[in-house]
């Protein structure tokens, strides 16, 4: 294994994943934001159905009883 492979390999279990995101990237990620958010713009700006409301409201109230939590 060359220094080079091994420097690598340290550096993936010590540090960042590796994918993480790099700084050389970011205007990458910035003509993909601008891109996902004009193509989904339309769904955002629908109403949340009713059904799925409810079940927000559901899970909130579960929460807030504390019926959710395990003690330990």
């Amino acid at each position: 294994m060359t220094d080079k492979r091994r420097q690598d390999g340290q550096k993936k279990a010590a540090g960042s994943p590796s994918w993480a995101l790099r700084p050389q990237h970011s205007e990458t990620l910035s003509a993909l934001g601008r891109r996902l958010r004009s193509e989904y713009q339309p769904v955002i700006q629908e109403p949340i159905p009713e059904r799925l409301l409810g079940l927000a409201e559901r899970l909130a109230t579960y929460d807030k009883s504390g019926a959710g939590h395990r003690s330990t």
